[in-house]
């Protein structure tokens, strides 16, 4: 069985963002603004997987992510 996500059922395109590709410890966002920010625990391939700031784990593709600056 295939998961599906919010972009594909709405068909979202995301536009990949530019700029330094983040590393595992830091801290990134996936939208335009700064909020909610996760820390990058570990990259494999195309994938990293991320901890929210306030708890909770998940594993997003690098070209939806966003390096915050320290």
């Amino acid at each position: 069985m295939r998961k599906v996500s919010f972009s594909d059922v709405f068909g979202l395109q995301h536009a990949p963002f530019e700029g330094e590709p983040p590393q595992v410890g830091d801290m990134v966002a996936t939208g335009p603004n700064d909020a909610p920010q996760y820390q990058v625990l570990a990259i494999v391939e195309d994938k990293a997987w991320l901890r929210g700031a306030r708890g909770g784990d998940h594993i997003v593709p690098l070209s939806r992510l966003r390096k915050l600056e320290s």
